[in-house]
């Protein structure tokens, strides 16, 4: 299935980068002002998708954001749009304050350009620049991908759906697309008089984090038990997929001992986290009781931190999910743990039992004992019968108990 969605989205980028191959004579993102110091710099895109930094202002600024970026203008098929572009957020927040988009920027040959100033709060501030969107790149990347897949199949994909590929586009086709990339970036400065202004490598980190699991790639699975020992109210900050009415990159949170989902992820109540229209957040404030808990994070087989195939969120060094605590005496409260509570006391277990498997274990009990058993299976389409199911019997009468 791997190489039917590289397929994919290589056909996609066919269709979305004819409007790449005519040439262009790439410039820099822009010149600073002579009495200007700066800050930020994210430049060269040829090799990467995502690039960011980070700044502190000591008090209310000016900022004058010089960027160079990728749009498409509006056809009778899509709005416009673009796909290589920049923003920033406030670093406490999570919240962007100034996005490059379509109608800031004016048209530069194939490229689009924007020269801003805008007013800033004394704080911390995160700068992000993507080309996620570019046709170009991910065919690029989509392509490496494929020859990969080839010569560990003999070669069989390299050798026939690749050299059509490379034909159809030709070297200078990808020549033009390095030298725009290579121009693609975002410049940030302020005044000379401002002072000293502090630089650092995102994400600001929340206070008080008790578990983080974030920059999530394909197909992740995360499983992280946890003790509240006393009554708590934690930050739950976690952004994920939407597909649809569902969801492809979701987390929940849930009582060890009943199993009722004390917090999760659903498409009725989660939010945009910005970008592509897929990408969602959950970003709420929970209150725990004393207990166990088990929190789960899963993604599926695309769009992650990995290698996003559309728009990442504007926070996306956070994607996956963020615990927090309010205080540090909250904190401490909390325990993580790998060894489930429930588990010191079974007496029989059998789980990830996987297609047409059966499985047997035995145990025996001293004296009259009142047992729990906790099972998950399938019902038959019929509703009367059960497809995956399970069974305890009398190890001596051979009765079912």
């Amino acid at each position: 299935m791997k190489n039917k969605r590289l397929i994919r989205y290589l056909l996609a980028g066919i269709i979305a980068g004819g409007f790449l191959l005519t040439p262009h004579h790439p410039a820099a993102a822009g010149p600073r002002r002579g009495n200007e110091q700066s800050i930020i710099q994210l430049r060269d895109f040829r090799h990467a998708q995502l690039k960011c930094g980070g700044f502190t202002l000591p008090t209310n600024t000016k900022v004058h954001i010089v960027g160079r970026g990728g749009g498409k203008k509006e056809t009778a098929f899509s709005g416009s749009f673009m796909y290589a572009y920049g923003w920033i957020i406030d670093a406490s927040t999570r919240k962007p304050v100034w996005k490059m988009d379509y109608p800031n920027t004016t048209s530069a040959g194939k490229d689009r350009i924007c020269d801003a100033e805008i007013s800033l709060p004394a704080g911390s501030y995160e700068v992000y620049f993507t080309i996620s969107g570019d046709p170009w790149f991910s065919l690029r990347q989509s392509m490496s991908e494929l020859r990969n897949s080839g010569k560990r199949s003999g070669g069989q994909i390299s050798r026939g759906f690749l050299s059509w590929i490379e034909e159809l586009f030709g070297n200078e086709s990808e020549g033009d697309w390095d030298r725009r990339a290579q121009s693609w970036g975002l410049d940030v400065s302020v005044g000379e008089n401002v002072g000293n202004v502090a630089t650092f490598n995102p994400p600001r980190e929340f206070p008080f984090v008790v578990f983080k699991a974030s920059q999530l790639g394909d197909d992740a699975h995360i499983r992280q038990r946890f003790t509240v020992a006393h009554r708590v109210t934690l930050h739950v900050y976690a952004l994920g997929e939407s597909s649809g009415d569902e969801l492809a990159d979701y987390g929940w949170i849930q009582n060890e001992q009943s199993h009722a989902r004390i917090w999760e992820m659903r498409s009725s109540n989660v939010s945009s986290a910005g970008g592509a229209d897929k990408n969602v957040m959950s970003n709420e404030f929970i209150t725990f009781p004393p207990g166990d808990y088990v929190l789960s994070f899963m993604t599926d087989d695309s769009h992650s931190f990995e290698n996003w195939n559309a728009a990442p969120p504007f926070d996306p060094l956070h994607y996956g999910i963020t615990i927090a605590a309010s205080s540090a005496a909250d904190s401490s409260a909390i325990k993580l743990s790998s060894e489930k509570s429930s588990e010191r006391n079974i007496i029989a277990q059998m789980i990830r039992v996987g297609d047409n498997e059966t499985r047997s274990e035995s145990f025996t009990l001293k004296k009259e004992t009142r047992v729990r058993v906790y099972a998950v299976g399938e019902r038959s389409n019929s509703r009367r019968e059960m497809a995956d199911y399970g069974w305890i019997i009398n190890a001596r009468t051979r009765e079912k108990v």
